[in-house]
């Protein structure tokens, strides 16, 4: 983060109009319903393109732009499609919101490699959030995938969004600015409620020294050090893994789709269809002909 805002201050001081650029962005950006966080995003991917080009957007060239990409995909080969994508959607928003729709769109078109979420077992949630003793982590993470939240919805949870005797956690500063309402499970409405006597900030998950809200930094290590206290040696175990691992755990059990999408505040089911691929929704359908073979499934009658 301190890298991304030396960024900006770096193409503030080529460019003294980046910053009169950007505030008029910011204004936009929170006037039409989008989050802070797609401004702080997207304003630090146009500040590393200002930086290394030389040019503010609007006086470069396609060619420089293609170029510009060029180099991001040498640089960071291993995330590659993820920052292209980000740079581009960061210009088109630049382009479009400053009236140059023919830059718009001369922009490449981007193809979006659809990857399976990773997905936790049932069993290796219980082992993390039964091997953290601290209570407020334990009950972070059992509220991160209690509710299905994603990270910055975690963060910005406040006492007054949650209900306790009607049982629901009211979500806001949802992406998309698709707020919505979800049930409360009796084992986090105990866990909450006993949260909810000891509380100390106006966050229900904050630093227990400054009393702030807490940090992605935060909940990825409480994230490490749960696995590791469980026993889980796992890559890429996010916080957003939280929430695959809830999706697919309910399909499993038996929730419908449809519900399931509004749940997650998705506003297209073919996004929520994704946990259809690694959902076990009918665990005696796929199976392995292995396993009928060495005796260890009977083989199915196909009278």
């Amino acid at each position: 983060m301190k890298e991304l805002n030396n960024a900006k201050t770096r193409a503030t001081a080529l460019f003294p109009q980046f910053a009169n650029r950007m505030e008029l962005m910011e204004k936009n950006t929170l006037i039409t319903g989008k989050a802070q966080r797609t401004f702080d995003n997207y304003s630090s991917y146009l500040a590393m393109f200002v930086e290394n080009v030389r040019k503010m957007p609007e006086e470069a060239t396609n060619e420089e732009i293609d170029d510009f990409l060029f180099q991001v995909l040498k640089k960071h080969p291993s995330n590659s499609q993820s920052s292209i994508r980000t740079h581009v959607y960061a210009l088109r928003y630049y382009f479009k919101l400053f009236g140059m729709e023919d830059r718009y769109a001369n922009l490449p078109k981007l193809k979006i490699r659809q990857k399976l979420p990773v997905v936790l077992s049932e069993e290796e949630v219980r082992r993390i959030l039964t091997s953290i003793k601290n209570d407020m982590h334990r009950i972070m993470l059992a509220t991160m995938y209690s509710l299905g939240m994603r990270i910055g919805e975690l963060m910005n949870l406040k006492w007054e969004n949650i209900y306790l005797d009607r049982r629901q956690v009211y979500v806001t500063q949802a992406k998309g600015a698709k707020e919505r309402v979800i049930p409360m499970g009796e084992v986090l409405f105990r866990a909450l409620s006993n949260l909810y006597k000891v509380r100390q900030s106006e966050y229900v998950f904050h630093s227990a020294i400054s009393k702030r809200k807490i940090t992605q930094r935060n909940v990825r290590y409480v994230i490490d050090k749960g696995m590791k206290a469980a026993g889980i040696d796992r890559k890429g175990i996010s916080p957003h893994v939280f929430r695959h691992s809830y999706a697919t755990h309910l399909l499993e059990m038996g929730l419908d789709i449809i519900t399931l999408k509004e749940l997650l505040g998705h506003s297209k089911i073919v996004n929520t269809e994704l946990y259809l691929h690694v959902a076990q929704v009918n665990p005696s359908a796929p199976f392995s002909p292995l396993d009928v073979l060495l005796g260890q499934r009977k083989r199915r009658s196909t009278v």
